[in-house]
């Protein structure tokens, strides 16, 4: 009788410890200790950059992200909007831990005038990201004058963060 009843005192034990295990990996979402909902991935400082440049610079954009979910987030792709986006981002985001994504865009084929660009992540929770690029491209033609070469505009590397450009 004895045998039983610390036979079923264990398994009891061991089916809450389950049950709390499995409460736990099945949250969506995490609260504070202020209980306000804390979502998956979060987006450090801004989701949007604003970046004026002249056709033929290159922009990088630099978003950081940081991981707030129970367990690591493994990054299969990230879509973007338009074939002049090419992101960049790390295969693995570590619980708790803070990286960036990068959005490259190539202004040769972007025409005159604001643009907007778009990169879309998926969060652990389903919720779509969107890391937004927004700015102006401007024309500089070639100045030239009578017996002198061109002088031609040299494009520029711009680097932009969601804390400010570097």
């Amino acid at each position: 009788m004895k045998i039983a009843k610390i036979y079923y005192a264990k398994f009891i034990a061991i089916a809450c410890v389950h049950l709390l295990f499995l409460n736990v990996q099945s949250q969506v979402v995490k609260s504070d200790v202020k209980g306000s909902k804390v979502v998956a991935l979060q987006i450090l400082n801004h989701d949007t950059i604003t970046v004026n440049a002249i056709n033929g610079d290159m922009i990088e954009a630099v978003f950081y992200v940081k991981n707030n979910w129970l367990d690591d987030h493994i990054m299969a792709q990230l879509q973007t909007d338009c074939h002049c986006v090419t992101p960049i981002f790390p295969p693995v985001l570590k619980r708790n831990q803070t990286d960036s994504i990068t959005l490259v865009i190539n202004t040769n084929n972007i025409p005159p005038g604001p643009f907007l660009k778009q990169g879309y992540l998926e969060s652990p929770d389903d919720k779509l990201i969107h890391l937004v690029v927004k700015g102006n491209i401007t024309v500089v033609k070639p100045i030239i004058k009578q017996g002198q070469p061109p002088i031609i505009y040299k494009p520029k590397h711009i680097r932009v963060t969601s804390k400010g450009k570097k």
